[in-house]
């Protein structure tokens, strides 16, 4: 269900819910869906607005400035480098305003975050690349086909096999492209697989709750529990009855609080234009989650996340 700043009332209280998720890009959409369907009860906080695919597609100005953060026109500087960054800030993210062009991690790249710490994303975890070719498969992704080459491409590609260079086409995560040439301002056919079309329509099924125009302002964390780090240090180096005295300490900062977490949003209407005080209309929205007891929680990971 999507709902915007006409479907509330201010001061709109959502739970108890099992998780919420701000931003519905391509990381907030995949937890959606796949937490949605593990059977947690999901809230979503997007910024943005919602735009149907007969909205987009149209003019790219107009188009870039509702679905992309006003942060696209501002380039990050370096000394020797000018870039400027795509930011998503609307139903779907910035998976609305890309290609759609699909690349799995390149080894060098994995081997690198290794290096950084990421173990999980070392090229021995064989459940990253059972990840990558789940995701490859439900989300269409295939080579682009030589015909929606421009004839530019066409040559280089060409150009290439005279010369023996190894070429490839680029993967899209497109089931059927019409070749408007206007991925960028969203698509229109709803033919590109981005977070719109995929995840957050799939974790609407399992009842997931999508505000948009919602703005997070303040999650409050109203209580710690024994999965918290600074309990769970401290439980690793206590046994007996300094144990039981952490664990009621827990119990008894548990007692006074409904939720452990509690999120504070204020939504705008994104459709309607910025009168010209720029402050348009706002109303609060509350959202809980499930109440949590320690040691009566199923799991570490309810809450906000």
């Amino acid at each position: 269900m999507i709902l915007s700043f006409q479907h509330i009332v201010s001061g709109k209280v959502v739970g108890p819910i099992d998780v919420c998720i701000i931003g519905s890009g391509g990381g907030g959409s995949t937890m959606a869906y796949y937490l949605a369907k593990a059977g947690f009860s999901v809230v979503v906080l997007e910024k943005g607005g919602y735009f149907p695919p007969s909205e987009l597609g149209k003019r790219e100005l107009a188009m870039l400035t509702r679905i992309q953060a006003l942060t696209i026109l501002t380039p990050t500087s370096g000394e020797h480098t000018r870039v400027s960054l795509i930011a998503g800030e609307c139903y779907g993210g910035g998976t609305l305003a890309a290609e759609g062009a699909a690349y799995d991690f390149p080894e060098p790249v994995k081997d690198d975050w290794e290096k950084l710490g990421l173990k999980s994303f070392s090229r021995r975890n064989k459940k990253l690349y059972g990840y990558m070719e789940e995701l490859n498969k439900i989300l269409s992704v295939q080579a682009m086909k030589w015909e929606h080459h421009n004839p530019n491409n066409q040559l280089l590609a060409i150009a290439s096999e005279r010369e023996g260079l190894k070429w490839k086409p680029s993967d899209r995560a497109v089931t059927f492209c019409m070749r408007c040439g206007n991925c960028t301002q969203g698509c229109r056919y709803a033919v590109k697989q981005d977070a719109a079309n995929t995840f957050l329509t799939w974790a609407q099924e399992f009842n997931t709750q999508i505000f948009v125009g919602a703005k997070a302002e303040e999650i409050k964390i109203n209580l710690t529990g024994a999965g918290d780090e600074e309990y769970k240090h401290r439980l690793a180096d206590a046994a007996g009855a300094a144990r039981e005295d952490i664990l009621r300490e827990i119990q008894n900062r548990a007692n006074p609080y409904q939720t452990k977490f509690t999120v504070t949003a204020s939504v705008t209407d994104r459709r309607a234009p910025v009168p010209k005080g720029g402050h348009p209309a706002t109303k609060t929205l509350i959202v809980k989650p499930t109440v949590w007891y320690w040691p009566q929680a199923r799991s570490a990971t309810r809450g906000c996340s």
